[in-house]
């Protein structure tokens, strides 16, 4: 086996200088040689993002700010069907993200359908983090993400414990 060098969200495995896999932080490895489609994970949850016209840059594609938006709208969804939080005027406490790691992997074009997967990577009793794959019509990964929030007492500004059946409903989709 080769050495390892970190980079954002995973390792590089090298041998004699040249890359011949990868080692996600969960451990997962991924062989180099292995199809674009089978090499990063699709987690638990899967939301379905079509691209819009206007959501092109100036060089024809993806804006890099609207991969941050789609990984927004994965999560809202996300929490929409689980039913642990709403939008709705007046909640008392709700998820807050204090820190998001993004990796741009290939460009996207207008038109597209991008799956859009997630999975809990880490709950405590504060906080939790969230691990996201986007994946393109062919299968391939087109950009990974990773987020963590703390819950909060919006009134206060102060932290406070997830509630419980946030916990519960998270579970089934811990990787």
């Amino acid at each position: 086996m080769g050495i390892s060098l970190k980079e954002p969200g995973f390792w590089l495995l090298l041998k004699r200088g040249v890359i011949i896999g990868e080692k996600t932080k969960t451990g997962a490895t991924m062989e180099k040689n292995r199809s674009p489609a089978t090499r990063f994970r699709r987690y638990p949850f899967e939301h379905k993002q079509y691209v819009a016209w206007g959501d092109m840059d100036a060089f024809s594609h993806l804006n890099n700010v609207v991969y941050v938006r789609y990984f927004e709208n994965a999560r809202v969804e996300f929490f929409r069907r689980l039913g642990v939080w709403s939008n709705e005027p007046g909640p008392e406490h709700g998820p807050v993200i204090v820190n998001l790691a993004m990796q741009y992997r290939k460009q996207v074009r207008y038109p597209a359908e991008l799956s859009i997967t997630l999975g809990v990577s880490r709950l405590k009793t504060r906080t939790f983090s969230f691990v996201c794959a986007m994946f393109d019509g062919t299968g391939e990964c087109v950009h990974t993400a990773e987020a963590d929030f703390m819950w909060i007492h919006f009134e206060k500004a102060t932290p406070i414990s997830v509630p419980d059946e946030v916990i519960r409903a998270f579970e089934a989709y811990r990787v």
